[in-house]
């Protein structure tokens, strides 16, 4: 399964998080599987039983930069306003 070998886990530890559903499943339903999309739930697309396509929330195709201005946003870190590098003590 996609899914598995991409996250390097079994299926069991991400039912929660995604879903596998047919190519014709998500043309008829596709705003329902765009809400689950948007709560942070992964769609993995099938056609004829092989996995095709992956709908996923785009908060999960951040940069480091995009994850550390979020941080910043919520508070959990800020940023040094002076640095310095380390130094070697070998003398």
């Amino acid at each position: 399964m996609w899914a598995a070998e991409h996250y390097g886990t079994s299926a069991c530890d991400h039912e929660a998080s995604f879903r596998e559903a047919g190519i014709r499943e998500v043309r008829d339903r596709f705003n329902h599987y765009l809400d689950q999309v948007r709560r942070g739930r992964e769609v993995i697309i099938t056609e004829r039983g092989r996995e095709a396509a992956a709908l996923i929330p785009l908060r999960n195709r951040n940069t480091m930069e995009d994850a550390v201005a979020r941080l910043q946003t919520e508070g959990l870190v800020e940023m040094a306003h002076s640095w310095r590098p380390l130094t070697s003590s070998k003398a």
